[in-house]
């Protein structure tokens, strides 16, 4: 989730507060409130259907990995990486799933290099 604006002066400034209180524990508490609250289920619900059915299409393989981890990230998706692997090559162009196959590709990040 990316906040914009004044909305995000502010998270800003709480952030660099509660990093040099030591507040990171409180902070993650209130990222999850703030979700919880903003983040309504059929969003979430277009968010999940999002992610499943990204496609890299006529994007560069960054756009397409930048998309994947944030839509990853808002969606906390809890998987091993043999799932995340293969949910995020499944997405790419068929030529550049055939060359990842060829490779022994054991994490995401080997993947997305």
């Amino acid at each position: 989730m990316r906040l914009t604006g004044s909305v995000r002066i502010y998270w800003t400034s709480v952030e660099k507060v509660h990093e040099a209180w030591g507040f990171h524990k409180i902070l993650e508490g209130m990222k999850q409130k703030l979700k919880n609250k903003y983040l309504l289920n059929f969003f979430k619900h277009r968010l999940l259907d999002k992610l499943y059915s990204l496609r890299q299409v006529n994007r560069s393989v960054q756009d397409y990995t930048i998309e994947f981890d944030d839509l990853t990230l808002c969606c906390e998706v809890q998987e091993d990486s043999y799932q995340a692997i293969f949910r995020y090559s499944s997405g790419l162009k068929s030529e550049i799933q055939r060359a990842m196959f060829i490779h022994v590709i054991e994490t995401l990040e080997h993947a997305a290099s």
